[in-house]
């Protein structure tokens, strides 16, 4: 894999398999990252472009962890947009430890289909998660 320039979102596809690959380093440790991912009330606030809101299920979540252990580096989980409401994706998120505060965040999204994958590109998928991670950024600056 290579490195993304920082503030640098990138994206790849391939053209026969549905998926999506998405990097992108940030400016705060994995677990900070992580907690603005999982947490319903910080993930509304960056998630997606400015104008659409986001809505989150947390859904059970995952099992709390005691004293002196770390959450997994990995998370999973579904995603629907509205304006592909067809194309559900199950998305892997990995949380890397860069060093010195920052954090390298890869998200593969599979979706159902090629046309539902290529849906999602052409109607703005990198505005999108350019804006989002704009919005984080700005999240993780102010913990």
């Amino acid at each position: 894999m290579t490195t993304p320039e920082p503030r640098h979102v990138r994206i790849e596809t391939d053209p026969d398999v549905p998926a999506i690959l998405i990097a992108r380093d940030f400016d705060a440790p994995p677990g900070r990252v992580r907690r603005a991912w999982t947490d319903p009330a910080q993930a509304v606030r960056w998630q997606g472009p400015k104008h659409v809101t986001t809505q989150v299920d947390p859904g059970p979540g995952p099992a709390p962890t005691g004293d002196g252990e770390r959450p997994s580096p990995r998370l999973a989980q579904t995603c629907t947009y509205d304006l592909v409401p067809d194309a559900t994706c199950l998305e892997t998120v990995t949380f890397e430890d860069l060093g010195s505060g920052r954090t390298r965040v890869t998200s593969l999204s599979v979706v159902d289909t090629l046309d539902h994958r290529d849906q999602l590109l052409f109607r703005g998928l990198e505005q999108w998660v350019t804006e989002g991670y704009t919005r984080l950024d700005a999240l993780l600056r102010e913990a």
